[in-house]
């Protein structure tokens, strides 16, 4: 998943001194999530953000950040069998 994330947002064209944004609407598309729950996530702290007459922008290198600190190996992970 991270390997298509980072993928896809790779063929984006930088918007400001080479950081990446991405809008609600297509991070929310992209991690298959709610608005809302993007919207949990900002209101929690979970995500940082950028809001501009309320329009919300993620940085590209802060959801790839998030998705790898929760990240879980499948060596790490308990076998259920």
């Amino acid at each position: 998943m991270t390997v298509l994330i980072k993928t896809t947002l790779s063929q984006r064209t930088p918007a400001l001194n080479g950081e990446k944004y991405l809008t609600n609407k297509e991070l929310s598309s992209l991690l298959h999530m709610s608005e809302r729950l993007l919207q949990d996530y900002r209101d929690t702290g979970k995500i940082p953000y950028i809001q501009i007459s309320g329009k919300i922008l993620y940085k590209e290198s802060d959801v790839i950040k998030l998705l790898e600190e929760n990240y879980i190996s499948a060596r790490n992970s308990r076998e259920v069998f």
